[in-house]
């Protein structure tokens, strides 16, 4: 374990990096996505992509499914495993793009037209947009393979370059859609296409020269194909809990409120990715750690890796969700030209929904490794599922836009419990470790900086000096930052980062 770290740090650190110029680049992409199709045409694109989103829920599930599938083979086969595994979910995708494409024009057409309440002078625009987006998922589900295998390889690199230059292509095709005098939401649909091709594309040639693995061969394996896809089943049910709290709130939302309030939804959910993006980026090198540890019955490393990851994963949405949260307003203010009503109020509210679903994620990840999903698949799911007709009352009752936000936030923090409970019963996973090693620091963090800001809320009033107030906002930060970096890193813990750092500088040195 001690040679496995530098290496699970460089990852970490990669796709760190990554996430910061991501992160930049998102928020500028939607700035130039609102400035070119107008609050009116963004609010439909987000709920029309909302209908394809249920779908593709299905890609993001197995993919899970697939990355886990993935670790073990290599843990338990080597290079054999993996190649037989990467024809079984080939054959597994090729079927799923086949029910993805009946189903979106099927079931998904019945909600468009019966139940998105679209404007009649839009419709024939959102049709064809709605195909277009049909094709983009398609593309992204014959992705899922090549992904899978090159984060199975631990091989962050070039899933950080292929990620990067996704991002530059939107930008720039982005602001060559505001030059376009007409159609923009088509020229948008259009966009991605091609970058979903192009992304298939690049993913393909990595995995051809790297792995030697890239193009299914004549294999078939009934009894492992038949065990994924019970997997993914489960999987598919926990995800419609995902469905149930994002896609078809966005439906509910414009339905009862229309496409201004789901622009404003669109543009916080977006600030929301962003934030959590250094969370799923820690992840993303940390998943088959966890993966390959449990497959090797290394259930203590195990487990108490999968306590840190909560822990890092809270702490690094804390150092992103604070800032955010505080100057919202302002924030909102720069990015965009024009704010939809309600965006902050949703953002900030969408933020501490992240804060609390991040500390699940490394719970959910260590879930998938013991391959005993269904009765965690069945309980979550169940749970998540309720967003939607909990949302539904509470806008009756309330006749509020951001009532469904609240309900949203309650169960992501009932969710966080009872992940752990259902851990402790299918995988004897300690409570009483995960309190010490990540719950108990967590919640002293958010205490003192949030006991910080009000002692300073009640002392400093930015209305009488602006510029005082401001000095005071970054020195809050550094607070922030502090009290973060020494309770919620241990001394070994720092001493392993440090280290690392010295001998990366000591080795530039001696190259000069």
């Amino acid at each position: 374990m001690a040679q496995s770290r530098p290496s699970l740090l460089k990852n970490t650190i990669i796709l760190y990096v990554r996430a910061v110029f991501i992160m930049f680049i998102g928020f500028y992409i939607t700035r130039l996505t609102l400035m070119a199709l107008g609050v009116d045409d963004y609010g439909m694109v987000n709920v029309v992509g909302s209908v394809v989103a249920m779908f593709t829920v299905i890609s993001n599930v197995m993919n899970t499914a697939t990355s886990r599938y993935y670790n073990v083979e290599i843990a338990q086969h080597g290079q054999e495993g993996l190649r037989r595994m990467f024809n079984i979910s080939f054959q597994l995708y090729t079927g799923l793009a086949i029910i993805f494409f009946i189903c979106a024009e099927t079931i998904g057409l019945w909600l468009f037209y019966d139940k998105l309440a679209l404007p009649e002078s839009k419709q024939n625009i959102a049709f064809w947009y709605y195909q277009m987006t049909i094709l983009t998922a398609c593309l992204n589900l014959y992705a899922v393979p090549y992904v899978s295998m090159i984060i199975a390889k631990e091989d962050m690199g070039y899933f950080a370059i292929v990620s990067t230059a996704d991002a530059l292509v939107k930008v720039a095709g982005v602001a060559l859609l505001c030059l376009c005098p007409t159609e923009r939401v088509l020229w948008y649909g259009f966009l991605f296409i091609l970058i979903a091709f192009g992304n298939l594309w690049a993913y393909l040639l990595i995995c051809r020269r790297r792995f030697g693995v890239y193009r299914p061969e004549r294999m078939w394996d009934g009894k492992k194909l038949w065990e994924v896809s019970k997997f993914g089943g489960w999987n598919m049910w926990g995800a419609g809990g995902v469905v149930a709290s994002n896609a078809l709130v966005n439906v509910l939302l414009n339905n009862y409120f229309g496409v201004v309030v789901n622009a404003a939804r669109a543009v916080a959910v977006q600030i929301s990715v962003a934030a959590n993006m250094f969370v799923s980026n820690f992840l993303t090198a940390c998943n088959p750690r966890i993966v390959k540890l449990h497959a090797e019955s290394q259930r203590e490393e195990c487990h108490k890796l999968t306590c840190n990851a909560s822990r890092y994963c809270f702490l690094l949405s804390w150092v992103v969700v604070a800032p955010l949260w505080l100057l919202a307003p302002e924030l909102l203010g720069i990015w965009l030209s024009v704010v939809p009503p309600f965006t902050i109020l949703f953002t900030r509210l969408v933020l501490i929904q992240a804060l609390i679903d991040s500390a699940s994620y490394p719970l959910m990840v260590l879930a998938q490794a013991t391959g005993k999903i269904a009765f965690y698949q069945f309980s979550v799911g169940i749970l998540l599922m309720l967003n939607l007709p909990l949302s539904w009352i509470a806008i009756q009752l309330t006749h509020r836009e951001e009532a469904c936000f609240y309900v949203a936030i309650g169960i992501a923090f009932v969710g966080l419990f009872a992940r752990l409970l259902i851990l402790r019963h299918i995988d004897v996973f300690s409570l009483k470790r995960y309190g010490r090693y990540c719950f108990f620091r967590c919640v002293l963090i958010v205490s003192l900086c949030m006991g910080t800001l009000a002692l300073m809320s009640c002392t400093i009033c930015p209305a009488s000096d602006y510029g005082l107030f401001s000095v005071w906002t970054y020195v809050y930060f550094f607070l922030v930052f502090c009290i973060t970096a020494f309770i919620g890193v241990n001394r070994s813990e720092r001493m392993v980062f440090i280290n690392h750092l010295r001998r990366k500088i000591g080795a530039k040195t001696e190259e000069l």
